[in-house]
């Protein structure tokens, strides 16, 4: 995978969009506060504490997914889990041909009380058992 820097009008805009949603922040909590009904003090304190405990919970997350980058280098692809299913969720044998059912456009499921059985049917109506 390619690491793309950005370009600087697009820099410019993540931070004009960042500081324009930093200035509706504040501008709403100071409508907040000019209420006259309203006590700011607990206000105030959440203003205070939301400014210093979101950007520094930020930062540190952005780090630790930086020290991860510099530990393990770029994602490789996802795990492939096991392709093992020779019983289901209720304990049934599972008979079935995966490479044929994989491009079938229909698959027919049968089941009894001790296994289960998948095969590919050849249109929808084969699986209706019409025609």
């Amino acid at each position: 995978m390619r690491r793309t820097r950005l370009s600087l009008p697009r820099k410019v805009l993540h931070i004009v969009v960042v500081v324009l949603g930093w200035v509706l922040f504040v501008w709403s909590w100071g409508r907040v506060l000019l209420r006259p009904a309203l006590d700011w003090r607990p206000a105030a304190i959440l203003i205070v504490c939301g400014l210093i405990f979101f950007p520094l919970v930020t930062s540190a997350w952005v780090q630790h997914c930086r020290d991860i980058f510099r530990r393990k280098g770029p994602r490789g692809t996802g795990s492939h889990p096991a392709l093992k299913y020779d019983a289901d969720w209720n304990g049934r044998a599972v008979h079935a041909d995966w490479n044929a059912l994989q491009d079938a456009p229909v698959i027919v499921v049968r089941t009894d009380a001790k296994e289960k059985r998948y095969t590919p049917a050849a249109a929808p109506e084969a699986a209706r058992g019409e025609g």
